[in-house]
């Protein structure tokens, strides 16, 4: 493709840690690359064995220190992304960062020297407004201080990118509320792979979930999710206890797993089916690579 803009993708973690959201940029730059958009990817390194430098998909992936999974690891990753936009600075025209709540800034501060275009992605709600600390409970004062300090200089600063998307109505008007104009905001939904997610007829629902241990006469509801605080799924397991109390063929499958991230509440999850005498009604079952064969063995997802 002749003049085709040169795209990088600036993600905290990609895969083979697990995700939607890892997999979303994994299938983007793939079908980007696909169509003759020069496309790469930069990343944390999560995993001491994961290669500094590879190909996936046909991808050029770039791994950056830290090595480090845990909660601060995106903070410490902050430094060496914006020297490594610098010095690549020739093979890119475009930043497309996945999760803006901390690399949004390292990638707004390359660009605005460059002359780059920036465009940052929230992977979830509020990236911008805060709101998502809320998942690691309540802060002490001083904490409270600090990050509401922060949070303001940093979206001071990145609202100087060029445009700012969400995947939902939701994610843009928050974007619109923390001051972004409204001609800078752009809805894009996650793309679906067709060949892979499609509706089961009876017989291929029936044939997976006897291959993958469910109930072959219950009402299967599925929830693909890491579990992980602010996920909302002590809701939906609070709601479902009432759902059985009512149905006894109701049956809900939870497809995912904490990961061993700070925010895990996987255990606190399972306490609570225990507790609450859910364990025939509920499965959780764990990371899984066929998230589509239990959708489509699901009556509802």
């Amino acid at each position: 493709m002749k003049n085709a803009v040169r795209l990088c993708i600036l993600a905290e973690t990609f895969p083979p840690v697990p995700g939607g959201a890892e997999v979303h940029a994994r299938m983007l730059a793939s079908g980007l690359n696909s169509i003759g958009m020069e496309t790469f990817v930069l990343t944390r390194r999560c995993y001491p064995d994961s290669p500094k430098t590879e190909s996936v998909d046909g991808t050029p992936t770039f791994r950056l220190p830290p090595v480090a999974s845990g909660r601060w690891g995106k903070f410490l990753m902050a430094p060496f992304a914006f020297f490594e936009l610098m010095c690549r600075r020739q093979d890119y025209d475009v930043v497309y960062v996945c999760a803006l709540r901390v690399l949004g800034v390292p990638a707004v501060a390359a660009c605005r020297l460059l002359g780059k275009v920036c465009v940052l992605r929230a992977e979830t709600n509020g990236e911008l407004s805060g709101d998502y600390a809320a998942a690691y409970g309540r802060l002490p004062l001083l904490e409270r201080a600090v990050f509401k300090g922060w949070l303001g200089l940093r979206n001071l600063f990145i609202k100087r990118s060029n445009a700012f998307v969400g995947i939902t109505e939701l994610a843009a008007s928050e974007f619109k509320e923390c001051g972004i104009s409204p001609e800078k905001v752009f809805i894009i939904p996650n793309g679906i792979d067709t060949s892979r997610f499609y509706p089961a007829e009876r017989e291929e629902r029936l044939y997976l979930r006897q291959n993958l241990g469910l109930p072959p006469d219950k009402t299967i509801v599925v929830n693909t999710c890491r579990l992980v605080k602010g996920k909302g799924v002590e809701y939906l397991l609070s709601a479902w206890e009432r759902v059985a109390a009512e149905r006894d063929d109701a049956h809900l499958v939870i497809v995912g797993s904490g990961g061993g991230e700070p925010a895990s509440c996987e255990d606190e999850l399972k306490e609570f089916v225990r507790e609450h005498g859910l364990s025939a009604y509920v499965t959780f079952t764990g990371w899984t690579d066929d998230v589509a064969g239990y959708l489509r063995a699901s009556d509802l997802f």
